[in-house]
Parts: structure tokens; sequence; C-alpha cells
């Protein structure tokens, strides 16, 4: 869980997106989503979110760290 903020509102939620490319992929989380999914899952669905930002955001682009936390 996160807690991420909505017009000033603080609220927890599962993920949350944000960014200059995150309009262009709101339809595609949405739909792609799914609770209890693996590490690699939850890589490959941040993998292509990415992917499909940086390709309809011309701001959106260099350099992209992707990393797992596995501890808290």
């Amino acid at each position: 869980q996160v807690y991420g903020t909505l017009g000033g509102m603080l609220t927890r939620q599962p993920f949350t997106i944000g960014g200059s490319g995150s309009t262009y992929i709101y339809g595609y989380v949405d739909a792609a989503y799914k609770p209890g999914m693996s590490a690699e899952e939850c890589r490959s669905f941040t993998t292509n979110a990415i992917a499909l930002a940086m390709n309809r955001d011309g701001s959106s682009g260099g350099v992209i760290y992707l990393v797992t936390i596995t501890a808290a």
C-alpha cells in the first residue's frame, strides 16, 4: 500500500501513479493491475506502464531506475 495525494487529500491506495506521462496510462493501469500480483508480475506491469507513458509523453524519458523493495 502507498499513500497518495489526490487534490490535496491523503488517501491509502494499493498503487499510485504520477508525473506528466501518468495521464496517458490510467486506462492501462486500471485494466492491468490485479491485487496479489507476484514480484515478477509487478515488475512487468511497471515496466509496461513506464514504456507506455514514455511513448506517449514528450516530456517523459531519460534514465529510469526500477528497483524491487523486499523489506520495510
